[in-house]
C-alpha cells in the first residue's frame, strides 16, 4: 500500500478583524508602502491552491474583478487568475491560473481598496499576502511507447470496406468532424466506411499496412500514431483532455491507481480508487481527467491520439494517509464540504465532532470495512486504530488535512453489576455515550441546572446497544442494574468519569392498596414515570401547598405514564388495583415515603341523595365528577353565602368526567336515575351526606305564574329553561320594582333573570309550553 507524507493544505486567508469596512478615499496599490497591511507569509502552498478571503461584511460583486484582486509572480509578471463572490456574498474565492502555480515559485496576492461593501465603503488600506508553491510531487515516471509505423488510409470510394491488415496492429477510424467510428486494439484487419479515415499503428516496420488494397483507398505514412500509450509509475500524476465532439473512452491497463474528474477551473470534484486490472472511463469535452498512480505501481493509458492530449501535474490530486496501529489522527475539513475513504482491514474507532464540537459517536468499525465518511466545513474526526495492521485513509488533497493525536478516539470503561459511573460533559456542547452488553442498565442526564435531560431503564436478553446523551455542561450517571458486566463507550474529549454512590434512577414498587409521596428537589420541571397494569390515584401539590392537578389513571404494559411535576412540588399516589405498579425518576431530583392517607376522597352518590364536599385545607380545590346523568350543584362560601350553581345536563349514554373548582364547599344532588362518582384530593377534601338538596326547582305551565321569595343576602340568579316567550318582575323587600320586562327562551340554551336580595321575582309563562325555573334551595322559597 503507496504512502504518501503529510501536507497541510488548508490555509485560508480570515480577515474578520482586518476586512472591516470604513470610508476613506482610494489609494492605488504599491507594494510594501505605509499604507498597506502585509498579510503573514504562507510556504509550502499546493500548486492547485484556492484562496479564500472572509470579510465581516457582504461585498459588492461588482467591485470584484481582475483590477482589485491579482496576483503576480516574483518578477512582477502578472498571473492568470479568476477572483468570484461566494454565493454567501462575504467572501472573495481566488482560483489558481489553469494547471496550477509553478512548483517552488513565488507569488503576491493583492487586494485592493477598491473593494466595498454593498454601502459602498471600501476597504481602509490594500492588502498583500506572500506565499511560495511547494515542491512538486515524489519522484514518479510518465513515459511514451512509441509505434514503429503508422499510415493513415483514407476511403475515397462508394462503398464501406473491411480490409486485412498485413499485420496485427492498432486502428482507429475518424469522421471528417473527428469522431470515432471504429477503433481496435491488436486486431488483423481495420473497418473504414465511405468517407472517413484511419490511422494504423505497428510495433514493427511495415511496408504496406493492407496485405491487397484497393483503388478506392489512398494510403500515405504519417507520423500520427492511432493512440497514446503512455506508462505512468510512482507518485505521478497527469491530466487528460479531449477535443472530440462526443464522448468516448481511455483504456487503462494496470491496477490500484486514483482516477478522478474536473471541470474547466481544473478541480477535481469527484475521485476514487480503482482496482481493475483492464479498466475503461468515458471523457468528455467539458471535462478533465486525472490519473495518480501510487509508489509501487505502474499503469499504461490508452487514447486516441488525434482528439486528446494529457500533460503532467505537479501537484497529488489524492492525499492518502497510513494509519499505524493504535495511532489516533483528527481529520479535519478546510473551507469546503468533502468527505474521506477509509480502507481498513483492521478494526477502528471513530467520533465525528461537528462545527460546534458536538460529539456524534461510532461505535468500532468491522474488518474489512470499506467506508467514505463526509466531512462539513468547520467538522473534525479523531479516528483510531484498534486493530493489529494499518490501514490507509484518503480524500481530495486541498480539502482536508491530518495530524496525529495522543488521546484516543474513544475510551471504554466496564461497569460492573450494581455500580455506578457519573460522566461529566466539560465542552459546552452535547454528546453521548454508548451501552453494551447483555443484562440490565438505567441512566438519568441532568443539564448544567442540574434539571432531567432525560432517563431510561433498558431491559434485553442479547445486547443493549444503548445511547444516552449528554447536554451541554451536563452530567449522566449510569446504574448497571442486571447480573453481567457491561461496556460504555464514549468520546474521550470533554468527558469526567468518577463512582457514583447514588444509582440512577429511583424504581420502586408501589403495592396494591397502599399509597407514596414523592418530592422533588429541584426548581425546575421533571419527569416521573409509572409502568404496570391498572388504575392509580395521585394529587401534585406545589411547593407551597396549592392544588395543582389530581385525577384518576388507567396505564398498561405496552402504555406507562409520565408526567412533568412542578418544581419542589409533591406528588401522591395511591395504588387501589391488585396488581403492584412501578414508578421511575431520577434519583438525585426525588425523594419518596410512605403516606399515612391515599391521594383521593371518593364516595358514591345515588339518586336523589346529596352531599358536601368540604375543603378541610388552606388551598383552592375541586371535585371532579363521573356521571352519566343529570346532577346539581352549588358552591358555599360560608354559612350564608353562595357561589356559582347550576345542573349538569343528561348526557344520553355518555359518561363524562367534569371537575368543578372549588373555593370552599360544595353541595350536590344526584338528581339523576344512575350513581355517579365523586373525588377530590384527600388532603383537602372530605365528603358527607345530607338530606338538604342543592336546588328548589319549579314548573310554570302555560298561562301560569311562579313567584319566588329569597332570604339570602345578596343577589341570587334564577334560572329559565324551555323554550317559548315569558315575562318577569322582581322587587325589593319593600315592594319597589328592581327590574322587569318580557323575553323568549330557546331550548338550546338557559336564560336567568336576578332576584334582589330578600326580594321576590314573579315569572309568567306566556307561551304554550312548560318551562323549568331553578335556583339554590338553601335560600329561596317558590310557589
Amino acid at each position: 500500500m503507496n504512502k504518501f507524507k503529510g501536507r497541510d493544505t488548508s490555509v485560508i486567508v480570515l480577515f474578520l478583524l482586518l476586512f472591516t469596512f470604513v470610508s476613506v478615499v482610494p489609494v492605488s496599490v504599491q507594494a510594501d508602502s505605509s499604507m498597506d497591511f502585509i498579510w503573514e507569509e504562507s510556504k509550502g502552498v499546493p500548486a492547485a491552491k484556492t484562496w479564500t478571503v472572509t470579510f465581516n461584511k457582504p461585498i459588492d460583486k461588482k467591485s470584484v474583478n481582475k483590477g482589485s484582486v491579482y496576483v503576480r509572480d516574483s518578477q512582477g509578471g502578472e498571473v492568470t487568475i479568476t477572483p468570484s463572490v461566494s454565493s454567501s456574498g462575504d467572501k472573495i474565492i481566488i482560483s489558481p491560473p489553469d494547471g496550477g502555480y509553478k512548483p517552488e515559485a513565488s507569488y503576491t496576492l493583492y487586494l485592493t481598496t477598491d473593494i466595498k461593501e454593498l454601502g459602498g465603503t471600501k476597504l481602509k488600506r490594500n492588502v498583500i499576502k506572500h506565499f511560495t508553491i511547494k515542491k512538486s510531487t515524489d519522484p514518479g515516471q510518465v513515459t511514451q511507447k512509441a509505434y514503429k509505423s503508422s499510415f493513415e488510409i483514407t476511403n475515397d470510394g462508394k462503398y464501406n470496406v473491411n480490409y486485412s491488415l498485413s499485420k496485427k496492429g492498432d486502428t482507429i477510424t475518424y469522421s471528417s468532424d473527428s469522431t470515432i467510428v471504429h477503433n481496435q486494439l491488436n486486431t488483423d484487419y481495420v473497418y473504414i466506411p465511405v468517407g472517413t479515415s484511419a490511422v494504423v499503428s505497428f510495433d514493427v516496420n511495415i511496408k504496406s499496412p493492407i496485405l491487397s488494397p484497393g483503388e478506392e483507398l489512398s494510403i500515405k505514412p504519417t507520423d500520427e500514431p492511432a493512440y497514446w500509450r503512455v506508462s505512468q509509475s510512482g507518485k505521478s500524476v497527469t491530466e487528460w483532455q479531449t477535443t472530440a465532439p462526443k464522448y468516448y473512452e481511455l483504456k487503462i491497463v494496470g491496477r490500484d491507481y486514483y482516477l478522478g474528474y474536473s471541470t474547466k477551473k481544473g478541480i477535481v470534484d469527484y475521485y476514487n480508487r480503482i482496482d481493475s486490472e483492464d479498466f475503461r472511463f468515458g471523457l468528455e469535452k467539458e471535462t478533465k481527467a486525472h490519473l495518480q498512480t501510487l509508489a509501487d505501481n505502474e499503469i499504461t493509458i490508452i487514447a486516441p491520439y488525434r482528439i486528446s492530449s494529457y500533460k503532467e501535474m505537479p501537484d497529488l490530486f489524492v492525499y492518502d494517509y497510513e494509519v499505524k496501529p493504535n495511532e489516533t489522527i483528527s481529520i479535519q475539513a478546510n473551507s469546503i464540504n468533502t468527505d474521506v475513504t477509509v480502507e481498513a482491514n483492521s478494526q477502528y474507532d471513530y467520533v465525528s465532532y461537528d462545527r460546534w464540537n458536538s460529539a456524534k459517536i461510532s461505535s468500532t468499525q468491522p474488518t474489512s470495512n470499506v467506508k467514505r465518511i463526509g466531512i462539513e466545513e468547520g467538522q473534525e474526526i479523531v479516528m483510531t486504530n484498534k486493530g493489529t495492521q494499518s490501514f490507509v485513509i484518503y480524500g481530495r488533497a486541498d480539502t482536508f488535512k491530518v495530524s496525529k493525536q495522543i488521546e484516543t478516539a474513544l475510551s471504554t470503561k466496564e461497569l460492573l453489576p450494581k455500580e455506578s459511573l457519573e460522566f461529566s460533559n466539560t465542552s459546552i456542547y452535547e454528546t453521548s455515550i454508548q451501552i453494551d452488553g447483555s443484562g440490565e442498565a438505567e441512566y438519568a442526564s441532568y443539564t448544567e441546572d442540574g434539571s432531567s435531560s432525560g432517563y431510561k431503564h433498558i431491559t434485553t436478553s442479547t445486547n443493549l446497544n444503548g445511547m444516552t446523551y449528554l447536554t451541554a455542561k451536563g452530567k449522566t450517571v449510569v446504574t448497571n442494574t442486571g447480573k453481567s458486566p457491561l461496556q460504555l463507550t464514549y468520546p474521550t474529549r470533554h468527558l469526567q468519569i468518577e463512582s457514583s454512590i447514588i444509582p440512577a434512577l429511583h424504581k420502586v414498587t408501589l403495592p396494591s392498596k397502599s399509597t407514596m409521596i414523592w418530592k422533588s428537589m429541584h426548581p425546575a420541571h421533571n419527569q416521573i414515570t409509572l409502568s404496570g397494569s391498572g388504575n392509580f390515584d395521585f394529587v401534585e401539590y406545589s411547593h407551597d401547598g396549592q392544588l395543582r392537578d389530581f385525577d384518576q389513571v388507567a396505564i398498561t404494559d405496552k402504555k406507562p405514564y409520565t408526567r412533568n411535576l412542578g418544581g419542589y412540588s409533591a406528588f401522591v399516589i395511591t395504588n387501589p388495583g391488585i396488581e403492584p405498579l412501578t414508578l421511575i425518576a431520577p434519583s438525585k431530583l426525588y425523594s419518596y415515603e410512605k403516606a399515612d392517607k391515599e391521594a383521593l376522597t371518593k364516595m358514591i352518590l345515588d339518586p336523589t341523595t346529596s352531599a358536601f364536599s368540604k375543603n378541610s385545607g388552606n388551598s383552592h380545590s375541586s371535585l371532579k365528577v363521573i356521571s352519566e346523568d343529570i346532577y346539581d350543584f352549588v358552591e358555599f362560601y360560608s354559612q350564608d353565602r353562595i357561589g356559582k350553581f347550576g345542573r349538569q345536563p343528561h348526557l344520553t349514554s355518555s359518561i363524562i368526567k367534569n371537575e368543578i373548582f372549588l373555593n370552599k364547599d360544595l353541595l350536590i344532588t344526584n338528581s339523576g336515575k344512575k350513581p355517579l362518582i365523586l373525588y377530590s384530593p384527600a388532603y383537602i377534601s372530605i365528603f358527607e351526606a345530607t338530606s338538604e338538596s342543592a336546588l328548589v326547582e319549579k314548573t310554570i305551565k302555560s298561562s301560569e305564574k311562579a313567584m319566588w321569595t329569597s332570604n339570602h343576602n345578596s343577589s341570587i340568579e334564577i334560572i329559565l329553561s324551555g323554550s317559548g316567550a315569558y315575562r318577569y318582575i322582581s322587587r325589593y323587600e319593600d315592594g319597589t320594582v328592581h327590574s322587569e320586562g318580557s323575553r323568549t327562551l330557546n331550548s338550546a340554551w338557559t336564560n336567568s333573570v336576578v332576584i334582589p336580595w330578600h326580594g321576590t321575582l314573579e315569572i309568567t309563562n306566556d307561551g304554550k309550553n312548560t318551562i323549568s325555573t331553578y335556583g339554590p334551595s338553601r335560600f329561596l322559597q317558590v310557589k
